[in-house]
């Protein structure tokens, strides 16, 4: 199987086929744009028509040799028929990305079950839907597929919600679907990223912090953890290149991998180094 080694051109995509869910906004939009430049085929998903068909006008323009639109909701309950139409004569998938998702502020014990159940929908349940209904078209193909996590998924902090729990779950659906999919040839990426530079970086979660009465500190990027926003552009490259070497995670900063696995042999220890620098970043 072909990979694109670090270093070589940006090419890996030419030719194949791509569907991104999320597609219309943000990471799944830089994704999208990406990939048109490697002039790949491309079914962009989202709720937002308005905003799809504009990601589509980018996309087209960037070099894509043809770009489809697929307006739904990723927990329709036609969703698998939806995707199976919007293919039409195409019989394989060679990526799908799934970057729909939604983080949380707030403390646990402030939560109602609803919200929680709120938060595994939008961040678990709508990727397996999608993978699900892609399945035979990657199947075809010995496709990959991407689940954009976060660096929730490997470490929870203080006051992110419901999202922490969500995000673990879809660690652990990405690596038992990489077990469950290998010998079809599909292979599974799951990508933790930390914050993503974006311009209400400072602000987006004032609502909530106010609604729910939180420390300033969980109004920041990561929950008041110390970490640099990453660039956008950069994350999307960084992706599509782990995609067609088909590594097993993305994770960005490195160094939470290796608080992921002191929380793990130590907990105590792990809760510390985070305790530590939530302090260091409020003085």
């Amino acid at each position: 199987m072909q990979r694109w080694e670090l270093g070589l051109n940006e090419t890996f995509w030419s030719g194949k086929s791509a569907l991104i869910s999320g597609a219309s906004s943000g990471l799944g939009r830089q994704l999208a744009l990406d990939l048109a430049k490697q002039k790949a085929h491309i079914y962009l998903v989202g709720r937002d028509v308005a905003r799809l068909d504009l990601t589509k006008k980018e996309a087209e323009a960037s070099g894509s040799p043809s770009v489809t639109c697929i307006s739904t909701d990723v927990l329709a309950p036609n969703l698998e028929s939806t995707i199976k139409s919007s293919l039409g004569l195409r019989t394989n998938l060679d990526l799908l990305i799934n970057a729909v998702g939604r983080s949380d502020r707030g403390l646990l014990l402030q939560l109602s079950s609803q919200e929680l159940i709120d938060q595994f929908e939008i961040n678990v349940i709508a990727s397996h839907a999608m993978t699900k209904a892609c399945h035979p078209f990657l199947k075809n193909a010995k496709g990959c597929v991407v689940n954009v996590g976060s660096l929730a998924s490997k470490v929870a902090a203080p006051g992110l919600g419901g999202y922490a729990i969500s995000k673990f779950g879809l660690a652990a659906m990405s690596q038992q679907l990489r077990l469950e999919v290998k010998e079809e040839g599909i292979h599974v990426l799951l990508v933790c990223p930390g914050p993503i530079e974006r311009d209400d970086a400072g602000s987006r979660y004032d609502n909530l912090a106010q609604e729910r009465g939180l420390d300033d500190r969980l109004r920041k990027p990561a929950g008041g953890v110390k970490l640099k926003s990453l660039s956008i552009e950069e994350l999307s490259r960084d992706i599509l290149r782990a995609a067609a070497n088909r590594s097993f995670e993305l994770i960005n900063p490195g160094k939470v991998r290796w608080l992921s696995a002191i929380a793990a042999l130590w907990p105590g220890i792990g809760d510390w180094i985070l305790r530590r620098s939530m302090s260091k970043e409020a003085k």
